[in-house]
């Protein structure tokens, strides 16, 4: 990460950004082969394959917002208080241009602001999506409207979507609970469709809100590509992708060896982005014949599973 960064002192997110990245590859190589000496395991990791984008590579980002009305990222060490100055080289371009949109919106939209402290307030959150197709999505995570703040928040919901591209999707994120995470287990869409799909190595994923993705697509096809290396001929056989997300391992396999069976398995299931239906996209697209992925039990998945590791490998940073 750029060195550049005026916040990179107080900023919790970036503990290494005063670390030259080479020096962060080097480092990471010998702190990953020291736990393994340490634990008494015979594996050794010999390289780590660096992302090809160290700067504006990450397609979300997770943005604070305080009691006082403050939107940003937690300062280190210190989960009260909040940044309230963003200039971030981590996000994609896409994310930093809707955060200042967000934030200006926040300060202005009239709604109380969640107290950590006392569990009150309207708004929480704001996560921010973006993919290299250039399609975003933005979620407003708030706690259970009272009754007063409902008009007004869906207004100020209307407005704010006035000001978004049509690629871009508004979703209003409900979190009834205490627990200070940046999602909601009741969904609405403002505007947009919903979803973003993203490309990774000729494949199309589809990722709905609560949905987990790989966040730097530049390295995904890489990380991708050496897990096909290790993983061999598939033909014929049951690829298992355990907390699948948007079901990145298991359609990029299948894409790509023809394996008859794919099982996705999340917990819970609203963080996963139906990855049977992306997976019957690539059928479709490749041309291919393959069963339906079938839900089976966790006891059934965990009895037929079978996994082999090669003795050198790689990892990616």
């Amino acid at each position: 990460m750029s060195s550049l960064c005026p916040n990179k002192d107080r900023c919790g997110s970036c503990a290494w950004s005063h670390i030259p990245y080479e020096k962060q590859l080097k480092q990471k190589l010998s702190d990953i082969n020291g736990s393994f000496k340490l634990k008494k395991l015979g594996e050794r990791v010999f390289e780590i394959l660096p992302s090809p984008q160290t700067e504006h590579y990450r397609n979300r980002m997770d943005f604070v917002i305080d009691f006082e009305g403050r939107v940003g990222m937690r300062e280190k060490g210190k989960w009260w208080k909040v940044i309230d100055n963003h200039v971030c080289f981590l996000g994609m371009e896409r994310i930093e241009e809707l955060f200042m949109m967000v934030r200006d919106w926040t300060k202005t939209a009239g709604l109380s602001f969640y107290d950590r402290k006392a569990g009150t307030g309207l708004l929480r959150y704001a996560v921010i999506r973006a993919t290299t197709t250039d399609e975003a999505m933005v979620i407003i995570v708030t706690s259970k409207p009272e009754l007063g703040e409902r008009e007004t928040l869906r207004k100020t919901l209307d407005l704010l979507t006035t000001s978004m591209t049509s690629t871009t999707s508004l979703i209003h994120s409900v979190n009834e609970t205490i627990s200070d995470v940046s999602f909601g287990t009741q969904l609405e869409t403002i505007s947009g469709s919903g979803f973003m799909e993203e490309v990774i190595a000729d494949c199309r994923f589809r990722m709905t809100p609560n949905a987990f993705f790989q966040t730097n697509p530049y390295a995904a096809p890489m990380l991708l590509n050496t897990v096909r290396e290790f993983a061999g001929d598939l033909s014929g056989k049951t690829v298992l992708d355990l907390y699948c997300g948007s079901g990145f391992f298991g359609i990029g396999l299948a894409r790509f060896h023809l394996t008859p069976r794919v099982y996705d398995s999340e917990f819970p299931a609203r963080m996963t982005a139906s990855p049977t239906e992306s997976f019957w996209r690539e059928v479709i697209r490749s041309g291919g014949r393959r069963q339906s992925p079938t839900a089976t039990t966790a006891a059934e998945r965990a009895s037929s599973a079978s996994s082999s590791c090669p003795k050198r490998f790689k990892t990616l940073a």
